[in-house]
């Protein structure tokens, strides 16, 4: 966290097997909702996705 800059910096490491999917939510109180989400998900070409 930079507090100077007002940004934050975050690693993810995510094995993950096939068809899965992974969500990451981020939020200014740290509820569930409202938040901002990020997906990651493998499809069925074996290619990662990140929305």
């Amino acid at each position: 966290i930079n507090l100077m800059e007002e940004k934050v910096e975050i690693e993810i490491h995510y094995a993950a097997e096939e068809f899965s999917w992974y969500a990451v939510g981020f939020s200014d109180r740290g509820d569930a909702k409202p938040a901002d989400y990020c997906i990651l998900w493998i499809d069925w070409h074996r290619s990662v996705n990140f929305h």
